[in-house]
């Protein structure tokens, strides 16, 4: 169509912006599908044109509050919103809002103004109860997951990634059915990644081990942007793994180096995506 392949533009634009040359600019073409992407359509609307959306409130860690509950429950009230479900991972999506009111929505909810993607990213990181709440919780999955959420959350991926931190190796957080999985142990973290899959389900393969929070979010940070600059677009982290082989994506993030620069590259890509949103929205919702 005039405005592009809707199958090909959102692969160009990722391709485009993951590899440092900046992204399409406002205006062009890549407009429309922002606007598919971040509002996702869904069949059947409440006219029966099936112009209805929907949208996931953003809870860093799976974590909420009151405040937060209380905004969203006034907005399904005023919009009648008629789906609000608990998807999985930490996601509670709104199903049904009428295309007309997607703006007033997002603005009330706290949510930017703009489509945060185009494309496939990182929707939610999952946690389970951490170290107040779960009996034999080891490490603070829930911190870990706040910290892995303010630089992952939105950011586009080669494919939509699934994130879970558990607090101990019973998995609560289903840490090995995830693309990338976190589990505390009696003596640090375990990197887990390549689980779940949708034709041939499987565990996830144990990465590294980590002894501190920060050597774990290191070796994290270099593992996903390894994956974000090597990947194919549309290619799941199982299928990344299998092309690369583990044993080459080991040998590239225990290489100080090597490991330091995806980082940073990362954290870069993180920051810049915030900016752009910060004007937007001052305070995400959820926050704490």
């Amino acid at each position: 169509s005039e405005e592009g392949c809707a199958a090909c533009e959102p692969a160009l634009h990722y391709y485009v912006g993951v590899h440092g040359h900046g992204s399409p600019a406002e205006g062009q073409a890549t407009a429309p599908l922002r606007q598919a992407f971040s509002a996702a359509a869904q069949p059947g609307g409440p006219d029966g044109d099936g112009g209805a959306c929907s949208l996931v409130p953003r809870m860093p860690g799976g974590v909420t509050n009151a405040p937060q509950l209380r905004r969203i429950a006034d907005v399904v009230e005023k919009y009648g919103i008629p789906l609000v479900k608990l998807m999985n991972g930490a996601e509670l999506e709104l199903f049904g809002i009428s295309a007309s009111a997607i703006s007033s929505v997002r603005e009330e909810l706290g949510m930017p103004a703009e489509a945060p993607l185009t494309g496939a990213a990182v929707r939610s990181i999952a946690t389970c109860g951490g170290l107040r709440y779960e009996q034999d919780a080891m490490q603070d999955s829930i911190a870990v997951g706040i910290a892995l959420d303010a630089r992952l959350a939105q950011l586009p991926m080669p494919q939509e990634t699934t994130v879970g931190v558990s607090a101990s190796p019973r998995h609560r957080a289903g840490s090995l059915t995830k693309d990338i999985g976190i589990a505390g142990t009696p003596g640090g973290w375990e990197l887990y990644a390549g689980g779940g899959g949708e034709r041939k389900p499987q565990a996830g393969q144990l990465v590294c081990t980590a002894e501190t929070d920060e050597q774990l979010l290191a070796y994290t940070l270099a593992f996903v942007q390894h994956y974000r600059e090597t990947a194919r677009y549309a290619e799941r982290v199982s299928q990344w793994i299998e092309r690369l082989g583990l044993v080459r994506i080991r040998e590239t993030i225990f290489n100080p180096l090597a490991a330091s620069l995806l980082a940073e590259r990362l954290e870069k890509a993180a920051a810049a995506r915030v900016g752009k949103q910060a004007d937007q929205q001052p305070e995400a919702a959820g926050t704490r």
